[in-house]
């Protein structure tokens, strides 16, 4: 696993790792190190569906490169964690970049369904979009 992803691939590759992890049941994930995926994990830090993060970086065997990954706890709830599944919605080929107007339009579809929103304010639910009157990049539904 490298330590940087491209940027285009960072969304999908969260995505995948968090629900390897999820489905194998493990109580600390690993994942590459990048800001955005920063970003995500600050958030669910924050919404309280996981229970911490931490940056560490090591030297090579040869020490010749710097690995850097982040270490999440999960938090669980009767051995399972809180959150089931990411469902991915915005993917590398095919972003879906959503105006208030047509997430107004879509929101009878979305509704109660807890889906982040990369906006020009940060990461967003949904709901929160609507309320402020913005639109965004529909990243991925926690379910």
């Amino acid at each position: 696993m490298h330590s940087t992803v491209q940027s285009h691939d960072v969304l999908s590759v969260f995505v995948s790792i968090f629900n390897h992890c999820l489905q194998s049941k493990k109580k600390i994930g690993v994942f590459p190190y990048d800001q955005y995926i920063i970003s995500y994990l600050s958030f669910f830090y924050k919404q309280g569906y996981i229970l911490s993060y931490k940056q560490c970086s090591y030297f090579s065997e040869n020490g010749s490169t710097k690995e850097t990954y982040i270490f999440v706890w999960f938090k669980l709830y009767e051995n399972l964690s809180v959150i089931r599944f990411l469902k991915l919605y915005s993917k590398p080929s095919k972003r879906i970049y959503m105006s208030y107007k047509k997430l107004k339009y879509y929101s009878s579809h979305y509704k109660n369904k807890k889906i982040l929103v990369s906006t020009v304010s940060g990461l967003l639910y949904l709901n929160d979009c609507l309320f402020r009157k913005m639109g965004g990049l529909l990243l991925f539904e926690i379910l």
